[in-house]
Parts: C-alpha cells; sequence; structure tokens
C-alpha cells in the first residue's frame, strides 16, 4: 500500500485548520465575550468588643450589647448569631441573637445587637467574650 503525498498534504492540513473552526479555539474569534461578574457577597465581622449592660433587679441576668459591620460587598440579612463568654479556654455560656428577616445590612452599615441574658455569674468569671454572625447574601436594592 502506498501513500499519495498529495492526499496527506491535504489531510495534515484539514487537521490543522478543522480544529480552528471551532468556537474560539485557535482563532482569537467566537465572537465578543462577557466581562466577569464580580461576586458581591456581604461579610460581617465584629466591629466592638461586647458590652455587659445592666443585669436584672434580682442580679441574675445581665444584658449585653455588641457591634457588628458588614465589611463585604454585598448585603445581607437573616442575620443571627451567637456570643459565647469564656472563662481562660473554658467556655461559660453561649447566648444566641437574631435580627428581624427583613432587616437588611448594606456595606460598610454598622449595626448593633443588643439583648438579654447571660447568667450574672457568668459575667462575674467571664475574662472573654467572642461573637459569630451568620447570614444570608442577598441583592443590594
Amino acid at each position: 500500500m502506498s501513500i499519495n503525498p498529495n492526499r496527506l498534504v491535504r489531510f495534515v492540513m484539514l487537521l490543522l485548520v478543522f480544529p480552528a473552526c471551532g468556537k474560539g479555539v485557535g482563532t482569537g474569534g467566537g465572537g465578543p465575550t462577557e466581562p466577569p461578574v464580580e461576586e458581591t457577597v456581604a461579610n460581617i465581622v465584629e466591629n466592638a468588643g461586647v458590652q455587659i449592660g445592666l443585669c436584672t433587679d434580682l442580679g441574675l441576668e445581665c444584658s449585653y450589647s455588641q457591634d457588628y459591620r458588614n465589611v463585604g460587598t454585598g448585603c445581607a440579612n437573616n442575620l443571627r448569631g451567637k456570643i459565647r463568654a469564656f472563662q481562660g479556654d473554658a467556655l461559660l455560656q453561649t447566648v444566641d441573637w437574631s435580627l428581624a428577616t427583613s432587616v437588611v445590612i448594606q456595606p460598610g452599615e454598622i449595626f448593633p445587637v443588643e439583648d438579654c441574658c447571660f447568667a450574672s455569674s457568668t459575667v462575674e468569671a467571664a475574662n472573654r467574650y467572642t461573637g459569630e454572625a451568620f447570614w444570608n447574601n442577598v441583592p443590594c436594592s
């Protein structure tokens, strides 16, 4: 069996040209492309430490407040979180908080969380508090 050089050259040319006919392959073509969409997401972080407020008349429970900030580029709603009280590394108490689901936090916005209650015995023993927030990313309007 002999190979015709003319057919071989045509075959090789087809192999080189045919893939370039695909969408944007080897030709730089394929039409205009959309610029990548930058993802905008909220990022809620502690803005200030936990402040212990007034304790009840009986002295059994104490209110608290803490500021959070959205340092992200998107908006957030359905905000909820936890504040934990520690003595050294020992966890003493965790309190849960939440904002109304209709509240939308804008980029750069600082918002307070004020609620009740840490046990007064926790407040007396705690030497460190940490806050953590959870949220849903939503479009900014």
